[in-house]
């Protein structure tokens, strides 16, 4: 019996899948940072929604919202980070 994936592991290699997505959807399709960003959003809200209902869903992202307004992604542009995402 293998031990459960740990937290961190799962997250990396889900970022990993996700970074790879974007290359191909900017690389192999010409898509462009509004149509990317819209199309992520767009897949995650939907399910989301199936998972937990929209309600939940909404508040998910409202939380997601606060955090980036908190600063919580300076460190991309060079700044100091407020604190993580998940």
């Amino acid at each position: 019996m293998t031990a459960p994936p740990n937290s961190a592991d799962v997250s990396d290699g889900c970022d990993l899948i996700i970074e790879r997505a974007i290359e191909k959807m900017a690389r192999n399709v010409g898509a462009n940072p509004d149509i990317i960003l819209n199309r992520l959003l767009t897949f995650a809200g939907a399910h989301l929604c199936l998972l937990v209902g929209s309600s939940e869903a909404a508040n998910l992202f409202r939380q997601a919202a606060i955090k980036i307004e908190a600063g919580h992604f300076q460190i991309l542009a060079g700044g100091e980070p407020a604190g993580g995402l998940h």
